[in-house]
């Protein structure tokens, strides 16, 4: 039997995280992709990957299994004394403690999500745009460089 109420609050709280979530996520993706050389693309994919397995592939089994170890009320104990398999779990306490730590880690993400949108107005002259940001100066100074006639044609267009 679950309770209808916590099921609702359950989607009121896991719909807009998730949501929120995979919106960042393009953003990242893009900020990565721009303050990255073209040649370095490839293994900047390689670090990502290899980081995001030692710090949430791997480890999330491991926090997750021992979340639904501490909610056991009940174990098994074989003839050797030993503990075996769970037989009954505190539901409450597994539901709480479960969509807590992923709140706390969802929480985490976006302060650090958060942090780059605001630090990533600072990344500047991405890909040698040296030129163009002369240019974009003269023109805000009133300094106008002289135009061929191709260019006075395409104006004028």
């Amino acid at each position: 039997y679950i309770d209808s109420r916590v099921h609702c609050i359950n989607w009121v709280y896991a719909g807009p995280a998730s949501k929120l979530n995979f919106a960042l996520f393009s953003g990242n993706q893009l900020i990565t992709y721009r303050t990255v050389d073209p040649m370095d693309k490839s293994a900047t994919n390689g670090i990502i990957g290899t980081l995001l397995s030692l710090f949430a592939f791997i480890p999330s089994p491991l926090v997750f299994g021992y979340i639904a170890d501490s909610s056991c009320s009940i174990w098994e104990v074989n003839s050797c004394g030993k503990r075996g398999n769970c037989w009954l779990y505190d539901q409450a306490k597994f539901r709480n403690r479960y969509l807590g730590v992923a709140v706390i880690f969802m929480a985490l993400g976006s302060l650090f999500d958060l942090l780059l949108i605001f630090y990533a107005d600072r990344v500047k002259n991405l890909y040698d745009d040296e030129e163009e940001e002369k240019e974009e100066k003269e023109e805000k100074g009133g300094k106008k460089k002289e135009r061929s006639s191709a260019e006075k044609v395409v104006e004028s267009c």
